[in-house]
């Protein structure tokens, strides 16, 4: 992200970096999750399929990798968290 990155990135950033530790896990497939996220932007985005973005489109593509792999992945905004 070349040093800088507005905070919707960095959002976003963090969702895939958890996406991408779930397969990493040493737990039996079909576990079930939940990422907690300030970032209603965020979330409204991956809700929204004609948004595109680069961020977007990789967390789209892990969640639907690690559903084939049986897990249930829950996004949510969390509790007393500041609206975007």
């Amino acid at each position: 992200m070349r040093g800088y990155c507005s905070n919707n990135q960095a959002q976003q950033t963090a969702i895939l970096k958890a996406l991408e530790q779930l397969q990493e896990m040493e737990t039996p497939r079909g576990e079930k999750t939940e990422i907690y996220t300030d970032s209603k932007v965020t979330l409204d985005s991956l809700k929204n399929h004609d948004i595109r973005g680069y961020l977007i489109e990789k967390i789209r593509n892990w969640f639907l990798h690690l559903t084939t792999l049986n897990w249930t992945i829950h996004f949510k905004v969390g509790e007393g968290a500041h609206r975007d």
